[in-house]
């Protein structure tokens, strides 16, 4: 049976728009969040390389993930809820989050190189780096499920 991966970029700017935000923790605020499920070249595109880095789910190899699938975040993005809770519910095991620089040991930890993923998967690592540049370390992260 094919997976499918049902993902969400959530990124935290409230010290863009307030400056009194700036000494407070990534996420401790309601993040905003670019939807990623209707991206057919990640949905339907099955990296599986990518979703056993990630989360285990159709891992091919016999090493275990470097970061346990862990849920849902806190102050998760009113998008993101909504988009994963059409597919999924609490007790579901698929539901994850990480940070690019977690996203980024997650793949090296399985021996894998951003080239070995997809060109959707770059795409959405693309857009975490480029978010992470604008707005600083640990206030962008991506919040998934994979069936």
């Amino acid at each position: 049976m094919a997976s499918r991966i049902y993902a969400f970029v959530e990124y935290d700017d409230s010290a863009i728009f307030n400056p009194a935000a700036n000494g407070r923790e990534p996420f401790s605020v309601v993040p905003e969040a670019i939807d990623f499920t209707n991206y057919t070249r990640l949905f339907g595109g099955k990296d599986y390389r990518f979703f056993g880095a990630i989360s285990g789910i159709r891992n091919g190899t016999q090493e275990q993930p470097l970061y346990p699938l862990r849920g849902l975040p806190p102050n998760i993005s009113s998008e993101a809820q909504g988009g994963l809770d059409q597919y999924f519910d609490e007790k579901d095991s698929g539901l994850g989050w990480l940070t690019l620089p977690e996203i980024e040991a997650a793949l090296g930890h399985m021996g894998y190189l951003r080239e070995d993923m997809s060109l959707a998967v770059n795409v959405v690592l693309e857009v975490m780096g480029y978010l992470e540049t604008k707005l600083g370390a640990g206030r962008v992260r991506l919040v998934f499920g994979i069936h």
